[in-house]
């Protein structure tokens, strides 16, 4: 099939020696954004570990059922790869020879001098034809949700919210926008923002990028408690703001020493072990004694057992305020019909809805 016979929205093929990495890539960062495609290839390589892919390319061929998306680009000749750029650096660093040099890789050299396969520049492999960039991203935020009917692997939890981060701050796109283009809920989308948000403050704070990529359950768990959250300041999901950070400049100590006891720094082992003592955490941290304990040279259990005995019972305590709170809310009940459509009713109920989400997380991980 020709480059003239590809039909938008169905598989085609195109020539190896025709793909471009997108230097637009939300991967990238910012300072790698418009980078020549040597660079890109060498970030995409040392960063998400694009070797695997190549040998299975080398000793499998190209499977037609993993189609590249891509957009014509201002060259005629040449397509964008806007969705699968690790497939699409692996396959360019193994017929480009100039990639391949800059890609510095031993092992690659290896596979490419005893690769049985010819693959080369002129190799036709598979690829989906969008018109625009808008529409290819909308599909590539579709297809990596949990409900997608496409066959393709759900994102993790990081890089999704790379991806809704990315196109809120760089791209300039609303929550709703988001929410749409890539089939979820708009209150998840402002969820996931305010808790990327936080991740890229924690940068900030001595904690490494590697940390929160291989443990950023435990940065979405924390947030999804009220206490931790209480603790910092940070704004529910209906309070979320594009392009601020959510925790203030004046709760810097208070976001520290969170990070600090859940993720551990080169002096102090973290305090959390797994998500499951976040719940924990948040009692320990509402507890004036509790977190006083955690402060000092007390383990997380010790302080929590300190925060127990503070005050009244734990339990007649939780029972009041849940029976007050299920109580008011049948209440409104009654009215809330007539204001549905209300802006401030809207941003309480999905405050109240994240409260319940998080007591529901607190009980699956106590």
């Amino acid at each position: 099939m020709s480059k003239e016979e590809i039909v938008v929205g169905e598989q085609g093929k195109v020539e190896v020696g025709s793909l471009l990495l997108d230097d637009q890539n939300w991967r990238l960062g910012k300072k790698l954004r418009g980078e020549t495609q040597e660079k890109i290839a060498a970030h995409l390589w040392s960063a998400f570990d694009a070797l695997p892919i190549a040998e299975s390319l080398a000793r499998n061929g190209y499977y037609v059922s993993e189609p590249l998306i891509v957009i014509k680009s201002e060259d005629k000749n040449k397509w964008v790869v806007i969705e699968g750029n690790r497939r699409a650096s692996a396959l360019l660093a193994i017929t480009n020879s100039e990639i391949r040099d800059y890609v510095d890789n031993e092992k690659l050299d290896e596979l490419v001098d005893k690769s049985e396969l010819k693959i080369d520049s002129n190799t036709e492999i598979p690829v989906v034809i969008y018109p625009a960039r808008a529409e290819a991203e909308a599909e590539v935020g579709r297809i990596h949700q949990p409900a997608s009917r496409t066959g393709r692997l759900a994102w993790e939890p990081y890089p999704q919210a790379a991806w809704i981060c990315s196109k809120i701050d760089d791209d300039g796109f609303e929550f709703e926008e988001v929410a749409e283009l890539a089939g979820l809920k708009h209150a998840d989308v402002r969820k996931k923002y305010r808790d990327f948000r936080v991740a890229l403050q924690a940068l900030d704070y001595g904690i490494s990028k590697a940390q929160i990529e291989n443990a950023y359950s435990l940065m979405t768990v924390a947030m999804s408690n009220t206490e931790i959250r209480n603790h910092i300041a940070a704004p529910s999901p209906a309070l979320t703001k594009k392009g601020s950070n959510p925790v203030p400049e004046n709760k810097k100590e208070e976001l520290e020493e969170v990070l600090t006891w859940v993720f551990g720094n080169e002096k102090t082992d973290k305090k959390v072990q797994d998500s499951r003592e976040m719940s924990k955490l948040g009692r320990v941290i509402k507890s004036p004694k509790g977190i006083e304990a955690l402060r000092g040279d007390a383990s997380l259990e010790e302080a929590h057992d300190i925060a127990k005995d503070e005050g009244m019972d734990p339990k007649k305590r939780l029972l009041s305020r849940l029976n007050a709170s299920v109580n008011a809310m049948s209440s409104a009940t009654e009215d809330l019909s007539d204001f549905a459509e209300d802006k401030d009713v809207k941003t309480l109920i999905e405050t109240i809805t994240d409260l319940a989400d998080s007591l529901e997380n607190t009980v699956e991980n106590a």
